[in-house]
């Protein structure tokens, strides 16, 4: 797991993210 920058609405998050190959999703 790493955690990446998302950027919501009006501000911004670190997020959980599960990436396997080239894809990332939110865990």
């Amino acid at each position: 797991m790493i955690f990446l920058l998302h950027a919501w609405p009006g501000k911004a998050s670190v997020v959980p993210y599960i990436c396997e190959s080239t894809t990332c999703k939110q865990s």
